[in-house]
């Protein structure tokens, strides 16, 4: 999973989107905001404790959970691949640049649009 910068999404969004609605990018005020007590600088998709029993299903990965599992359940899961160990945060990962996420932005935003027109 890609892991992007907030101020680089805010800016690909504005980029991207403003134009679509006759606004200049550069006519839109950003305004910082500081963060809030206990707010982390990153996600935490999976704590270590949970990669402990966690499978890899090849684009994401299923936490089973830690009270005891039906043996159906257990079976379903049986042959996959464990999880890498150790927890899975945004911290770890080497973000996008600009560019990535301005493309998955538009590629997104282009999506959208495509879905909202009546067939």
């Amino acid at each position: 999973m890609p892991v992007a910068r907030l101020d680089d999404l805010i800016t690909a969004t504005i980029d991207v989107v403003a134009p679509t609605h006759g606004i200049d990018p550069a006519a839109i005020v950003r305004e910082p905001i500081e963060p809030r007590a206990g707010e982390k600088p990153y996600e935490e998709l999976m704590t270590e404790d949970e990669a402990t029993r966690a499978v890899d299903l090849g684009d994401m990965f299923a936490v089973l959970p830690s009270i005891e599992v039906s043996p159906e359940v257990r079976a379903a899961y049986a042959d996959l691949p464990s999880a890498p160990a150790g927890a899975y945060r945004s911290d770890r990962v080497e973000p996008l640049g600009l560019t990535g996420v301005r493309d998955l932005v538009a590629e997104a935003f282009e999506s959208e649009r495509r879905a909202e027109i009546p067939a």
